[in-house]
């Protein structure tokens, strides 16, 4: 089946614009993603500071002293918008958790490493994912122990599934907008082609004499 030029012109236009279109949304939820994590690891960080500034190292062991950090926190129930805390020894064995954590451990999902530095991990624990941050108590420049800090991910679930209906309107109203600029260019370029088809199938011997009006053109076709 033949297809003409008109219509071969708004498909590619059509698909050009949808892979550019595409590509720029890709860009955006990743970057977009990468901010939420780096959101979420400042946020904990900054929360095992306050915990972490509670533990004294005595008789050769970490010692978590109470704060009303921990008090405020151990009233708080097991939720969506939770934060869990360990405390724990620089073997990773905990000296002091959060109320809300029950018996869950988050290192009895996940085999951290000895860290200098914050890191960040995703651990699974009983089918809810969680996004934890390690963060190191350091006493004369020598880790005594850990803050696990953690919170699941529902919450900032929310936002990416907002912004992802988002770009879906983007990318389907962009797919419209293509469309129709596809169709107005398209019907400039082909229309002084048509003019000239018409014309030239009504030339004959009887009238050589036909001219065809063309205004407001490109140079090319005005020479064709």
């Amino acid at each position: 089946m033949s297809i003409s030029l008109r219509t071969k012109f708004i498909i590619v236009f059509v698909v050009l614009g949808l892979f550019m279109a595409a590509a720029t949304s890709a860009v955006f939820y990743l970057s977009f993603n990468k901010l939420i994590r780096a959101k979420m690891k400042s946020d904990l960080a900054n929360e095992s500071q306050e915990f972490a500034d509670y533990v004294r190292y005595e008789n050769g062991k970490p010692i978590v002293e109470p704060s009303k950090e921990w008090l405020e926190l151990e009233h708080l129930k097991n939720s969506d918008y939770s934060r869990y805390i360990i405390v724990t020894d620089t073997s990773f064995s905990t000296l002091h958790k959060s109320e809300n954590l029950d018996i869950l451990e988050f290192q009895t999902y996940y085999q951290f490493k000895p860290t200098k530095t914050i890191e960040s991990y995703d651990i699974e624990m009983d089918s809810v994912k969680y996004f934890c941050v390690v963060y190191p108590i350091l006493k004369n420049a020598e880790v005594i122990g850990y803050v696990l800090a953690a919170e699941n991910y529902k919450r900032t679930a929310y936002f990416i599934e907002l912004f992802e209906r988002t770009i879906l309107f983007s990318l389907f109203i962009l797919i419209l907008i293509s469309f129709a600029v596809a169709v107005f260019f398209a019907n400039r370029v082909t229309r002084p082609l048509l003019a000239i088809q018409q014309v030239a199938g009504r030339i004959d011997l009887q009238s050589p004499g036909r001219r065809i009006e063309l205004s407001d053109t490109e140079k090319e076709i005005e020479n064709l």
